[in-house]
């Protein structure tokens, strides 16, 4: 969906608690079905403009982007069993260190305003920082890439979509953020460094809103390894 179109038409954060098709759970059982405290269902987010069709499968999806690297390893579970589900797709996507994403026109701000303009940068026929992989028998998959690039209207951020073979209810949304003091290190490296600091707080970006318990939740700690952030993601997919 084009950018501008999508800023248009959603209204932002998407939350819902489904259950993968277990709704008819009664007495007993519908007690030990109910989500677990260390799995309880990840928020969802709206997927935004920049999905593209057939991404690679591939765990590495840097290509040629500099930036500093980033390793997340994802745990995919179902939120009322906590069991590993093998065999979901996941796919992942973000911009790079310039806020640019591949494969689309890249709508530009306008700085002051924060209203889009009729500017674009185009990088259709790319394919950095895009991939997926097929979650193994414990539910596992992990990526390498670099720590995302801001551009204006959103905290920096990573794109996550899940899916169960080819059933559309089954597909899940979300988006993944970082810590701020690392976010503020990092753009102070040499990939980042010639844009600053990003301007957008919480309280601007246009998917969040203002909702401090959902960047929380969706916050992925981060430990420093060598010269990059390695962290681990449990995603509760939920219907």
């Amino acid at each position: 969906m084009h950018r501008r179109q999508f800023l248009k038409t959603t209204g932002g954060l998407l939350v819902t608690t489904g259950s993968l098709g277990r709704l008819a759970i009664a007495g007993d059982q519908a007690k030990r079905a109910m989500p677990s405290p260390d799995c309880r269902p990840t928020i969802r987010l709206t997927r935004g403009p920049y999905l593209v069709p057939n991404s690679p499968l591939r765990s590495d999806i840097r290509e040629d982007r500099a930036g500093v690297p980033l390793k997340l390893k994802f745990s995919i579970v179902d939120p009322y069993f906590c069991q590993p589900l093998a065999g979901a797709r996941i796919d992942v996507w973000h911009s790079d260190a310039s806020g640019l994403y591949s494969g689309v026109e890249n709508i530009q701000f306008d700085f002051e305003s924060m209203r889009l303009t009729d500017r674009s940068i185009d990088m259709r026929g790319k394919s950095f920082l895009r991939g997926h992989q097929v979650s193994d028998g414990d539910g596992r998959v992990e990526f390498q890439t670099i720590f995302p690039g801001w551009y204006l209207g959103r905290l920096p951020h990573l794109h996550v979509m899940a899916t169960v073979g080819d059933i559309d209810w089954l597909t899940f949304d979300t988006q993944l953020f970082f810590a701020q003091e690392i976010e503020r290190t990092v753009y102070q490296s040499p990939a980042y460094a010639t844009r600053g600091q990003n301007p957008v707080g919480l309280d601007r970006d246009l998917v969040l809103r203002g909702d401090d318990a959902a960047l929380r939740a969706l916050t992925v700690p981060l430990a420093q390894i060598g010269d990059g952030f390695e962290g681990e993601v449990v995603l509760a997919m939920t219907a």
